[in-house]
């Protein structure tokens, strides 16, 4: 629809209004949505030389399927698939098709692309009432036809046991988690401005849990200097994490001065 509102759409509006029937309401430019619409990803097949033998690190059996333009909508574990969300990826790819700017010519030349954790009963729903078959690619990978441009659908969490793609297991809720995908995380992490900016992002506290659990205590501290390893700690939780010889050497007017809780413990750890 044009920016700009034409004389006969105005002229519409009135004559229904006016002369349509009494039980209808007309409104007119309505938005679609109270959020403005936008692709989760756009995927750009690039014209570069020895490109079909670069499958890249994950996800290696998808990329060669992938058409020059794939519209791309990923439903995570925090935010899962919802009834309706196929018809979402059906809306955007079909608006992104008839916007001639975009130079896709052909309706062979751009798919749709949705990835998920793991197939779900109301994936399964809108797919049925759609008319939509389902076509098993192997480890994790589908193909839906019946629609007008081709679709292809991901199971995040088929891949990554099927094929070992650990990367992808950072956006499943996983307890083990590879070498790489430490080390990807590490990188993700590695400067202040970035962990200032993903520590916003709903769900960080959950994934940077899970990813520091598997880090042996030692690995975690080492590099660390003395004031950052005990950043955050309270000063009974400091205490309590000195050596028994040190503790002994504490002065029993200082202990004094610790909760009694805490005191107790000291005595049981020192055999008093």
């Amino acid at each position: 629809m044009s920016s700009k509102r034409t004389i006969w759409h105005f002229i519409l509006v009135v004559l229904l209004r006016k002369y349509g029937p009494r039980w209808l309401e007309v409104r007119d430019e309505v938005p679609l949505s109270e959020e403005r619409p936008r692709l989760d990803f756009l995927l750009l097949r690039k014209r570069l030389e020895g490109g079909a033998e670069d499958l890249g690190r994950t996800l290696r059996d998808l990329w060669r399927r992938l058409p020059l333009v794939t519209v791309a909508e990923f439903k995570s574990i925090g935010r899962p698939y919802r009834r309706r969300d196929l018809d979402q990826l059906w809306s955007y790819t079909h608006a992104y098709f008839r916007d001639a700017s975009n130079g896709v010519k052909r309706r062979g030349d751009l798919c749709a692309l949705l990835l998920v954790p793991t197939r779900t009963p109301s994936l399964d729903a809108d797919a049925r009432e759609m008319g939509l078959d389902w076509h098993d690619l192997e480890n994790g990978y589908w193909m839906l036809t019946g629609g007008l441009f081709q679709m292809y659908m991901v199971e995040l969490k088929v891949v990554a046991e099927r094929r070992g793609d650990g990367l992808l297991r950072l956006l499943l809720d996983e307890t083990e988690h590879t070498e790489e995908a430490r080390r990807f995380w590490a990188e993700l992490v590695g400067t202040k401005e970035a962990k200032m900016t993903m520590q916003e992002l709903e769900g960080y506290e959950e994934v940077e849990r899970r990813i520091l659990a598997e880090i042996p205590p030692k690995r975690r501290l080492a590099g660390l200097a003395p004031a950052e390893r005990l950043a955050g700690l309270t000063r009974e939780e400091i205490l309590l994490a000195f050596p028994d010889d040190e503790l002994r050497r504490l002065p029993e007017d200082y202990l004094a001065t610790f909760p009694e809780a805490i005191r107790e413990s000291v005595k049981k750890r020192l055999g008093r």
